[in-house]
């Protein structure tokens, strides 16, 4: 986060020492040793799931090997099997009610191995983000992102035309946008006829020469939604990008905003809630992200 105005500049990014010396021992830096120990817990994460799996498919094979009887028993009209019929209703109704419960537990797993993997990926990440070469701050940026993300580095090299740099986005109202950097990747048709295959990805940057106001980006999300609303592609983060080297601060009430609120962005008939990332550079010339998102490796950012 941003330092307040009367945090020394030192305390930026703080480093914490793996370990202290106290009376001639050596001990681990606690914070150090509780993530080691969700690493232990996470590396059991897929054996629970595969357990969570074949547990489903028995329940599932039970739940139709139940419905066949019911139906037999259904067909049959013997009243004397009453008794029989209402137990495997029974048996029935709590086995559909246990795959509920075990499709919660896996998307539980799902969740907490993300959330696992987002730590993991920001402790181990650079503590200082160096400025990158580039004939202006949008290519630096774009520069920096390709480098720390693979995946998105090799889709631009084999479809340059993802990335528009400066752009100008019609929006369903029939406004037209202007934003300094745009990655764009439109849905697959069966996405958008049957609901499965690739989703899209769309990236926004704006960039200042000022700090922006909260007005200011509320209006960017505004024109996202717009675009979105054309475009039916979920956008997957808009990036406020401030071109002044001068340590310019984030006012307190983009901050808050940034911070604590995702903006939730209507694709369609669906929801989707989009990544809002206020950068800036500092008189270093080190990045300074507000909030820090995480840059998975095999994701697109």
């Amino acid at each position: 986060s941003t330092p307040s105005d009367d945090e020394p500049k030192a305390l930026k990014h703080p480093q914490v020492p793996l370990k202290r010396d106290v009376s001639h021992k050596s001990m681990e830096n606690p914070i150090s040793a509780i993530f080691d120990l969700s690493d232990s817990v996470s590396s059991q994460v897929p054996r629970i799931k595969k357990m969570i799996q074949y547990t489903g498919v028995f329940v599932v094979v039970w739940l139709a090997v139940n419905f066949v009887l019911l139906f037999l028993f259904l067909a049959q009209g013997n009243l004397g099997g009453l008794v029989v019929f209402f137990m495997l209703f029974i048996f029935l109704v709590l086995g559909a009610f246990g795959l509920y419960l075990m499709f919660n537990v896996s998307e539980f797993f799902d969740y907490f191995s993300r959330r696992h993997l987002a730590i993991k990926l920001i402790r181990d990440a650079d503590e200082l983000v160096h400025v990158p070469q580039g004939r202006d701050s949008v290519q630096s940026y774009i520069t920096y992102l390709r480098k720390v993300n693979p995946k998105l580095d090799q889709e631009i090299l084999h479809q340059p035309h993802m990335l528009h740099t400066p752009v100008l986005l019609m929006g369903a109202s029939g406004i037209t946008y202007n934003f300094d950097a745009h990655i764009f990747k439109p849905p697959a048709t069966t996405f958008g006829m049957f609901g499965f295959g690739h989703m899209g990805y769309a990236f926004y940057l704006k960039a200042y020469e000022h700090t922006p106001s909260l007005n200011e980006v509320l209006a960017l999300e505004r024109a996202v939604q717009d675009i979105t609303t054309r475009t039916v592609t979920c956008p997957s983060r808009l990036v406020v990008l401030v071109d002044k080297k001068v340590g310019a601060m984030v006012d307190e009430e983009v901050y808050q905003h940034v911070t604590t609120k995702k903006p939730v962005i209507k694709v369609g008939r669906k929801k989707c809630i989009m990544n809002l990332q206020v950068v800036s550079v500092d008189e270093d010339n080190t990045y300074d992200f507000v909030p820090v998102i995480a840059e998975g490796t095999q994701e697109l950012p």
